[in-house]
């Protein structure tokens, strides 16, 4: 996640959707006064070889004197809102990232359990396993109370223009599909037969069609399919 009150935007972050290599990109552009959040380790290595503006301001005192998190990765916009406060919030641009939820689901099943993940347990981990908690979770950083709250969407499979449009459109950021098409955060993490989607849910019809009911929005509003 990323805020920048300077800069007129929060970046809500939802998983698989390439969202460490834009964050890392729009981190560029940042600057002390923003607030970003911590990514793994690896990654923000990469971001500080980069020169790119780190993890800053998300932490908070807490009664004790404890630093906790107040902002952190994937955040969901409910809390961001809240915890920004109505200035903040409502001066802003929010952004974030959609994608094909059938591919998010596979996708981000082979990132939990890697590359030689056993698709055949795929319903299995989503419906009666630990992937009950993420089954189209990524609405919870386009949604607060069933009200969408995103200004500006980067579909995934059309980066480029959709960067491209931002750049047009806010001239701070240009330069910006430039420098994320040179990062790939997280990548290679998933086998090749996983992407023809059409053939992986044959396998797992009840998980396609519940996926399909929790994600009438990406459906409806950005045509996607298997």
């Amino acid at each position: 996640m990323i805020a920048s009150e300077k800069q007129k935007i929060i970046f809500l972050k939802p998983r698989k959707v390439a969202g460490t290599s834009f964050e890392i990109a729009l981190s560029k552009f940042m600057d002390e006064s923003a607030i970003i959040t911590p990514i793994s380790a690896d990654d923000e290595a990469l971001r500080t070889d980069l020169g790119f503006q780190g993890a800053i301001n998300y932490l908070d005192q807490s009664k004790n004197d404890k630093k906790i998190k107040r902002f952190y990765n994937h955040l969901p916009a409910s809390l961001c809102r809240a915890r920004l406060g109505k200035s903040y919030w409502e001066g802003c641009t929010k952004v974030s990232i959609v994608r094909n939820p059938w591919d998010v689901a596979v996708s981000l099943y082979y990132f939990v359990h890697g590359k030689e993940a056993d698709l055949s347990q795929l319903s299995a981990w989503y419906l009666q396993g630990e992937g009950q908690h993420h089954l189209c979770r990524n609405r919870e950083h386009y949604f607060i109370d069933k009200q969408m709250v995103i200004d500006r969407f980067i579909r995934f499979e059309h980066f480029e223009s959709d960067i491209l449009q931002i750049e047009n459109d806010y001239s701070q950021f240009k330069g910006l599909h430039d420098t994320f098409s040179r990062i790939h955060a997280k990548a290679g993490l998933r086998s090749d037969n996983s992407r023809l989607l059409h053939k992986v849910f044959v396998e797992h019809p009840e998980l396609r069609d519940i996926i399909a009911a929790k994600s009438s929005f990406e459906i409806n509003s950005f045509g996607y399919s298997l």
